[in-house]
């Protein structure tokens, strides 16, 4: 005989005591159902029992609910509750799915749990089976043929409010994020007081901030910057507008709560602007505009930690080229996106080596999809 579960979706006052589990085999087969079983989650009405899980026979003849049994989950956190929850039942895999919303570091956030209907979680802790972080999970509605869930999500747009990491002045041009340590972090250019600027998040999610630093506070410092984790502690590459310079900085601590001496990389010429900083071969490299040649320029560092750097490259030379530039590993060397201000056109360039000591030629971003 095949029974069906049905889930009470409503949180319940339930007048019942405990009884025995249900003993119900080929759940996961779907197949029309001869015998409904009402699911309920709620305390029962005596107060005096902990929030339950409860099953339910139901008289499809006189339309009666009479007891069948109860279970408490024992859950992870963040545990079991009648409150925010519901509970439903996947025909396709015969298993009951509970979800419990809770507030965590500030936002609301959807658990789902899975088991039998025929054993109850327990002594141990169940493990969460899915979470969907800033949601509201309402409800979930299986397909008995293939077990997909169907659910009403709700997301939850105060769980994360637009925060405001540094009010202080105008700031917060040229910023580049990066998770530092687990958390969010922000280095940017501070207009009012023409300095390079960094903060990091007390979590992981951005919610609250910790006091901005300033990395380096001479006039005029700190514009197109790019920030990345070096050697394990965040480094930001960036712009000298007084000297017109390429610099490099990296902290002293895995937070950037301190920040060692900048290094200048590289200080002939008008050279500095749209950096993009990443890890080549195990060191920093650099990828920047040449603003007295007009060229696309890549340079990379003699030690992972970047105190010493090598002798910078020429990648692109032909006409206006090398603003707006994005550097990542592509296939073990290192690539550049780059935009040739002459000719109006989206470039892109990959290294020969793992080093980025050699270039191949540039190519047109139409050739690319051809």
């Amino acid at each position: 005989m095949k029974s069906f579960y049905t889930a009470i979706l409503k949180p319940l006052c339930l007048a019942v005591s405990i009884a025995g589990l249900i003993s119900i085999a080929n759940l996961a087969n779907a197949q029309k159902a001869t015998v409904a079983i009402p699911i309920g989650i709620g305390n029962p009405c005596n107060a005096a029992s902990s929030d339950s899980v409860k099953y339910f026979d139901y008289n499809s003849g006189t339309n009666v609910l009479t007891h069948r049994s109860r279970c408490q989950p024992k859950l992870a956190a963040p545990g079991f509750s009648d409150n925010l929850s519901t509970i439903s039942f996947n025909p396709f895999d015969g298993q009951l799915y509970f979800t419990q919303i809770a507030l965590v570091s500030g936002i609301y956030n959807s658990y789902t749990y899975r088991w039998l209907p025929t054993a109850c979680p327990g002594p141990g802790n169940l493990a969460v089976y899915r979470t969907f972080p800033n949601q509201f999970v309402a409800s979930i509605e299986f397909d008995p043929a293939t077990g997909l869930g169907y659910q009403i999500n709700f997301v939850d747009t105060t769980g994360v409010p637009a925060s405001n990491p540094d009010a202080t002045g105008n700031v917060g041009q040229y910023s580049s994020g990066a998770i530092v340590n687990g958390n969010p972090a922000i280095a940017y250019y501070d207009v009012t007081n023409g300095n390079l600027k960094y903060v990091r998040s007390k979590d992981a999610v951005g919610n609250d901030w910790n006091t901005p630093v300033t990395v380096v506070n001479p006039n005029n410092i700190g514009q197109y910057v790019s920030m990345t984790i070096v050697n394990g502690n965040p480094a930001i590459s960036y712009y000298d507008v007084t000297n017109g310079d390429l610099v490099y900085v990296r902290a002293t601590d895995a937070n950037g709560t301190a920040w060692g001496t900048p290094v200048n990389v590289e200080t002939a010429n008008n050279v500095g602007q749209f950096t993009s900083l990443t890890v080549v071969n195990g060191n920093p490299a650099i990828s920047y505009f040449d603003v007295t040649n007009n060229d696309l320029r890549y340079v990379r560092a003699t030690d992972a930690s970047g105190t010493a750097w090598g002798t910078p490259v020429a990648v692109a030379t032909a006409g206006t080229v090398g603003q707006y530039t994005s550097m990542k590993i592509v296939n073990g060397n290192p690539a550049i996106s780059y935009y040739d201000i002459g000719n109006g056109n989206l470039m892109y360039v990959r290294a020969t080596d793992v080093s980025g000591t050699a270039w191949g030629a540039p190519e047109l971003w139409k050739q690319l999809i051809t």
